[in-house]
Formats: C-alpha cells, structure tokens, sequence
C-alpha cells in the first residue's frame, strides 16, 4: 500500500482529510497517527472551532491545504472558518502530495478518497482510531514471501483488530512494529 488518507471525524461528521503519496505502509501511516494522537490534548484545549482543530492536527504531519489549478481549499478554509479562528493559527499551503494534501470541502474529501490504497480515521469526540492499514500475514504466507526470515521471531500483533482501537492504546500497537518490517503479524 502505497497511498492513504487519515480522516478526522467528530461527533459522525467528515471534518477533513489528508492524502500522503508514498506514506501508506503501515510503519509510515503509523507515525503520521503517532504525531496527531500526541498532539491531541494540546490542540483539543485551544478555544478553535472543531474543523480548524483537525487541520491544525493534519498540519503537524507537513499537510497544507490543498491547492492546484482547479482546487483552492486554502482559500475555502479562510473565507468559511471562523474568524476568531484565522485570528490565532496560521493556515499552510500544500507543499506536495508526499507531505499530504488536506481537504476540507466534501468534494475533496471524496475525491482523495477515490485515490487512497489505505485509511486511517480518527474520532476526535471518542478518542478512537481506525486503522485500516495493516497487513496481516499467516505463517505460511510470510514463509512464502520472505522465506529469508523467521517467523517466530517476529513481534505479535497485540489487538484482535484494527478498528476502534482507544487513543491510549495506540501506543501499544505502534511499538508493535517492529521497524525492520513494514508489516505487523498476526498469530
């Protein structure tokens, strides 16, 4: 997996959503996870609309907002977020899609979801994530791939799944990875 998008939903609203060229692995989306989920408490305490909170977190990544010849999302985001909000961040452009391209209109939204080969989705109001970009291997597959390695010496998954995993947990799942695999494995 190659492209993903990690989405921050509150309270079963789509706020924004950042796509990242070349960050899909699953070692790669896990640290944009990592810097948004320690990031939380200080972002969520500032007096900010909700919207201008998960761009805030999207920016701690490298995003920017998405702007091409046919998208101004910058543009959209200072003459729709409220004032007193544009007062006290500073709004940043794209940079490239490798750093993450943020959009903020559902049409954006929905477009790089078109482009993803992986998700992460964030839930701001239930403190949860969804990790929808782990490769999950059996021995025989893993021999089959990498018949080079051993097994059993690689680290165990520590959820049964990798939806609706809590906030504080997320930091078991991410040193779980083991840093010489893109993978996490399942036994």
């Amino acid at each position: 997996t190659l492209l993903t998008n990690i989405e921050i939903f509150n309270n079963g609203e789509l706020l924004a959503n950042c796509y990242y060229h070349w960050s899909g692995y699953t070692t790669s989306s896990m640290r944009l996870a990592k810097i948004i989920l320690d990031n939380y408490d200080e972002i969520m305490a500032l007096d900010l609309c909700a919207k201008t909170k998960a761009i805030l977190l999207l920016q701690l990544t490298n995003g920017g907002l998405m702007v091409n010849d046919r998208d101004d999302e910058l543009q959209f985001a200072i003459e729709n977020l409220p004032r007193q909000d544009l007062e006290k961040i500073e709004l940043k452009r794209s940079i490239n899609r490798n750093n993450g391209l943020i959009s903020i209109t559902e049409d954006n939204m929905e477009e790089t979801r078109q482009w993803e080969e992986a998700r992460v989705t964030i839930y701001l109001d239930t403190k949860k994530i969804d990790f929808d970009n782990v490769w999950i291997s059996d021995r025989e597959g893993w021999q089959e791939d990498y018949p080079d390695t051993n097994y059993d010496d690689l680290p165990l998954f520590p959820f049964e799944t990798t939806w609706g995993i809590d906030f504080k947990d997320f930091e078991e799942l991410y040193e779980a990875k083991d840093e010489k695999f893109l993978e996490l494995i399942d036994r």
